[in-house]
């Protein structure tokens, strides 16, 4: 594999980074409502409602209704929101693994504790950049 900076790689990142920032503020200034829906209506689990505001929006683009909408930049919102609510929904003590190895432990949302989801207190041996994670063997996720 080549060594060194690959084409467009600092405006991906610029560009990733910004998307992260916006995600984020918008994240806080809604209260999490994304993948922590307060339910009132809808009984539907996050990953549902996420897949619900991406075919509204599709529909609003295929009927020239998106007006002055970011559209790009809202279906990547929802696209990252749903792979974190897909990766908060895993199973605890999964055997499955992702194509790079990594574990598919269940990752912890900011609000809730290992007891709280009725895993082991111990976190996986793999590192998972999206959050503190529980396994359900004895062993971790590691070595799997």
């Amino acid at each position: 594999m080549p060594q060194g900076k690959a084409p467009a790689e600092d405006e991906i990142r610029a560009e990733c980074q910004a998307i992260a920032d916006i995600l984020v503020e918008k994240n806080r200034n809604y209260g999490n409502s994304v993948l922590d829906p307060v339910r009132i209506f809808s009984r539907a689990d996050a990953q549902e409602q996420i897949k619900v505001r991406i075919d509204d929006k599709l529909s609003r683009v295929a009927r020239g209704y998106a007006g002055s909408e970011d559209v790009a930049l809202d279906l990547i919102g929802y696209l990252v929101f749903l792979r974190i609510a897909d990766r908060w929904q895993q199973p605890h003590g999964s055997n499955e693994c992702f194509s790079g190895g990594a574990c598919a432990c269940r990752v912890l949302s900011p609000y809730e504790s290992a007891a709280e989801v009725g895993a082991p207190e111990e976190t996986c041996d793999e590192t998972i950049d999206t959050g503190p994670s529980v396994c359900g063997r004895a062993s971790g996720c590691g070595g799997v």
